[in-house]
């Protein structure tokens, strides 16, 4: 594998820095493969190569892998406070506006109640939020980048759905996908559909969201990134859901985790939210509100109105 060869090679020429970097292309590399706790293995030992020669250009680099990272391993409160905070404050005194923008949005995005809902909250307000996306959008316009206006469009949108701006929302999502789609970037066009098919789950709107998910899905799958498809087959089982097609929903879980398998970062934990739903979908209503109740003894800083998507009657 070429990026385990370039490591290999840094390490004989004895260079920290390219070392450093070999390990940060590898552990992205690792994280899109689906094996996040190697990726995350890896940024840190880049991160710890960085520290020592007091690289900041390559602290701010890694410390953005590692929000991501713990991002996906389920832990947003540490990739919000501990990773991201860090990364801003030395792309600002770096004046890294291209860097900066996307981390923002990372931020903002990573802090949303509806992307974080099967862990604990990362505590920051829908104004600090869409303060980070103002800002980040601002910055996309200042440096004419078209890729970070999609992705900063995308993130807004899965914010303010978040906080219930349902129609602000759309438009941004919908904005996203004219840009994604005219500079044809395929990444940015599966996530974007896939924005679009969780805004209309909020919604209620099971077609539409089955049509986007599932384009989404199948960009993803064209990819090849375990990280989308980890990400979007959830969500496509609850749109599955909400239309009682629960066969399907039950094909495309069993695609990425089995029922039985305990969940061992964010996108297994949204896969078993998932699967106990179609649990609840399944048995008879004394159950379902058994186990609902139980969930609920469980975790008792759930949202209320994430209940209203994941426990429909």
């Amino acid at each position: 594998m070429w990026f385990r060869q370039a490591l290999a090679l840094a390490s004989e020429l004895a260079d920290p820095t390219l070392r450093a970097r070999s390990l940060n292309r590898l552990g992205n590399w690792l994280q899109n493969a689906g094996r996040i706790q190697e990726g995350l293995e890896a940024h840190q030992e880049a991160l710890r190569l960085f520290e020592i020669r007091a690289d900041r250009q390559g602290m701010a680099d890694t410390l953005g892998e590692l929000g991501m990272a713990s991002f996906f391993m389920g832990d947003p409160a540490r990739a919000v406070r501990d990773f991201f905070g860090r990364v801003i404050e030395l792309f600002r005194a770096l004046s890294d506006r291209q860097s900066l923008f996307s981390v923002l949005a990372a931020r903002a995005m990573d802090s949303a109640p509806e992307t974080i809902e099967t862990t604990y909250s990362s505590l920051r307000t829908r104004d600090e939020c869409v303060q980070d996306i103002e800002e980040a959008l601002s910055l996309t316009f200042q440096t004419n980048s078209q890729s970070g206006q999609a992705f900063v469009e995308m993130a807004t949108s899965l914010v303010l759905s978040s906080f219930g701006e349902f129609g602000p929302a759309l438009a941004h999502a919908q904005e996203a996908l004219r840009i994604a789609t005219t500079i044809e970037h395929q990444e940015w066009i599966v996530a974007t559909n896939g924005a679009l098919g969780q805004l209309y789950l909020l919604l209620l709107e099971s077609d539409r969201a089955v049509a986007c998910l599932e384009a989404a899905l199948a960009g993803a799958q064209a990819l090849g990134s375990m990280i989308w498809t980890g990400y979007l087959t959830p969500y496509l089982a609850l749109a599955y859901l909400l239309r009682r097609a629960f066969p399907r929903a039950e094909v495309v879980l069993k695609a990425i985790m089995p029922r039985e398998q305990q969940p061992g970062n964010f996108f297994e934990r949204q896969a078993a939210r998932v699967w106990a739903n179609l649990r609840w979908r399944r048995e008879s209503l004394p159950s379902r509100y058994a186990l609902q109740s139980n969930c609920l003894y469980q975790l008792p800083v759930m949202r209320v109105r994430s209940l209203s998507l994941t426990c429909w009657p």
